[in-house]
Order: structure tokens, then C-alpha cells, then sequence
């Protein structure tokens, strides 16, 4: 199997502070695939840009334990490859091999969009526990940071460990986006990079919470609890618009 490197928009597209944050959160999630492919544990995929041998699909039977998902054609079935241990990942970092992905319509598409990849996570506890792991840490993590505050005024938490924390935690992040900057040659997503590290932590809780319980819209159907509920009136808001 082939991962490739995708991004969001073009330069041009990057528009508002809206496009610019997808850009950017995007952006580290491709370096995060490259460094866990590099590395030799492949954690993810992107369907926008994947190739595969026609035998090493069928030799894990396809999509035939995966149809009924609304998401994981791409990561699932790379994990599905990782697990049978009989066939090469590898990522195509040559920039002849990029691809780009339209911005998403709005913040809710944006928020649907990532609710809908969440929901893999409890397929992915038993697929691969350390992934599972890592995004049971970062969900951990930017809960703990978010209520940090509350803890420093409760006097349960010293404010400097609370800044040092955050700092590294900012810091890391900042290395991995530059990592991915240096594959796209994208810099000026830089200027976004604030932005992103302030709002990622409310991304990460709202979107690991409401995906792992399987809730939101996709083509038109809405999904609650994992499963898919017709008609309307569910009060579910976050959703992403059909791409065919």
C-alpha cells in the first residue's frame, strides 16, 4: 500500500481563518502519517490519496467487515494490511504525488467531518492499541488543559507547571506542523498555526466526545450512537455536505 501526502486547498483557497485553521490541522495530521509510516507502525490514512495492490485487498477480504461504516474505508483497510504483516506500507512523499482536498463549506462540515473520522476509534481499540492509545492520551490531555485553569484557581495545580505544560505541549506541536510544512512547502499556514493550538484543545474534546458516540450527519442521514436514524428533528447540527 501507497499512503500519500493530500492537502486542503490551494494557497488562493486559504482565505479566512476558517480555511486557514482545516489547513493547518490538517496539515499536522499528514505529518503525524508520515512520521508513524517512516517509523514502521502506519497509524493512518487518507482515502484522498491511497494505492493499493488489487491481491493484498482481497487478501484481507476488502470492505466486507467495514461496509456498514460511514468512515474508515481508507484507515481501517490500511490497518487491516498493517495487521495480516504481509505487505509493505510505505509513504509517497515526492510533491509529483500530492493531492489537494477542497475546504470544508463551514465550521459545522468541518466539525461533522472530524466527528465522522472519530468514530473509527472504538473499531481502532482493538485494530491498533497503540494508536488507540496515542488519541486516548491527546483526548486526555486536552481535557486536563482545559480545565487547568479551574484547577490553578481551586489551588490544585500550580499556575507555572500549568503554563510550562502547555508551553510543551505548543512546542511539539509547532515541531510536527513545520515537519509537515517542510513535505507541502506550504509556509504560509504558518500564520494560522496560533490560532489552531488555541482552538485544537475544544476541537479534540467536542469531536472525540460526540464521535465516539457515533454522532453526526453524513450524506444527508443522520448518525446517532453509531447507527443511522432517518427523518428529521434529531437537533444534530454538525454535518459535512455530500461530495460524490
Amino acid at each position: 500500500m501507497v499512503i500519500g501526502f493530500s492537502q486542503i486547498g490551494s494557497p488562493s483557497e486559504i482565505k479566512g481563518w476558517r480555511q486557514g485553521y482545516e489547513a493547518v490541522d490538517f496539515t499536522c495530521l499528514m505529518a503525524c502519517i508520515w512520521g508513524s509510516t517512516g517509523w514502521g507502525h502506519p497509524m493512518a490514512a487518507s482515502g484522498q490519496n491511497l494505492a493499493f495492490l488489487r491481491e493484498a485487498f482481497f487478501a484481507v477480504g476488502g470492505y466486507e467487515k467495514i461496509m456498514h461504516r460511514a468512515s474508515g474505508d481508507d484507515v481501517l483497510l490500511m490497518q487491516a494490511m498493517r495487521r495480516s504483516g504481509r505487505w509493505s506500507i510505505v509513504f509517497a512523499n515526492q510533491p509529483a504525488t500530492f493531492v489537494r482536498h477542497p475546504v470544508a463549506g463551514s465550521w459545522g462540515g468541518l466539525f461533522g467531518q472530524r466527528s465522522r473520522w472519530a468514530s473509527n476509534a472504538p473499531v481502532l481499540a482493538r485494530l491498533d492499541p497503540l494508536f488507540f492509545g496515542y488519541m486516548l492520551l491527546t483526548y486526555a490531555l486536552s481535557w486536563a488543559t482545559l480545565m487547568a485553569p479551574l484547577l490553578c484557581l481551586a489551588g490544585l495545580l500550580d499556575p507555572l507547571w500549568a503554563l510550562g505544560a502547555v508551553a510543551a505541549k505548543v512546542w511539539g506541536e509547532w515541531g510536527v506542523f513545520n515537519g509537515g510544512i517542510a513535505l507541502s512547502g506550504r509556509r504560509e499556514l504558518r500564520r494560522y498555526f496560533p490560532l489552531w493550538a488555541l482552538l485544537q484543545l475544544l476541537h479534540v474534546v467536542v469531536v472525540g466526545t460526540v464521535g465516539c458516540l457515533g454522532i453526526f450527519r453524513w450524506k444527508g442521514r443522520v448518525h446517532l450512537w453509531g447507527r443511522r436514524v432517518n427523518g428529521a428533528g434529531t437537533g444534530v447540527e454538525l454535518s459535512e455536505p455530500s461530495r460524490r
